[in-house]
């Protein structure tokens, strides 16, 4: 998937993303108001974890090798794909060049799928979380939390087709504070033998 361009562009898309949501009964008005008003800003939202997916490395500087000059080039790395240098800092030659994963620097990533909570219950809406560097692995399926993020759009683009026309709405993560665990229920009481 990949981010628009820019933040104009993203908060028209994300806008009228919302709108298509509203009208087909995905969120309810007052929902509405509340994500429309906190995209590009800051949203704390409460909820259950109902799917962890697993951990994967996410490339932060990517080291590219020059092929004619063989000097490396390293590319800090934003969005869903990989971004190439344009020129060659050294001899100024427009490539070709060669992703050097062994010199490149990574993070990890985990992206999770909550269940809002709403009051008064209604039909569950899911959202899609992206955790980050210290926040991996903190989570489990079944936890109860509040998080707290950047809300974004983001467009499925697939390179053969394009960019799709339906969007997904991606909260990521600066602050997890965990309600209730699916480990704490586990343990058993204090003073029981196990």
């Amino acid at each position: 998937m990949a981010a628009l361009g820019s933040n104009s562009e993203l908060i028209a898309v994300e806008s009228l993303w919302l709108e298509k949501c509203r009208a087909a009964g995905w969120l309810s008005n007052q929902e509405f108001c509340r994500f429309r008003n906190n995209l590009q800003g800051y949203l704390s939202i409460r909820g259950r974890v109902v799917y962890v997916a697993v951990v994967k490395p996410q490339i932060d500087l990517a080291a590219y090798k020059c092929k004619h000059c063989r000097s490396l080039n390293e590319i800090g790395q934003l969005g869903q794909f990989l971004l190439a240098p344009k020129d060659c800092g050294n001899c100024g030659k427009g490539g070709p060049f060669e992703l050097c994963l062994d010199k490149s620097q990574y993070s990890q990533t985990q992206t999770l799928t909550l269940q809002i909570d709403a009051d008064p219950p209604e039909t569950p809406k899911l959202l899609r979380i992206r955790l980050i560097a210290n926040m991996v692995n903190t989570i489990q399926t079944g936890d109860h939390i509040v998080i707290t993020g950047s809300l974004c759009a983001v467009v499925p683009d697939y390179v053969a087709y394009g960019k799709q026309v339906t969007f997904e709405l991606e909260l990521t993560a600066h602050t997890i504070e965990v309600l209730s665990s699916k480990k704490q229920a586990k343990e058993p009481p204090a003073g029981e033998a196990a």
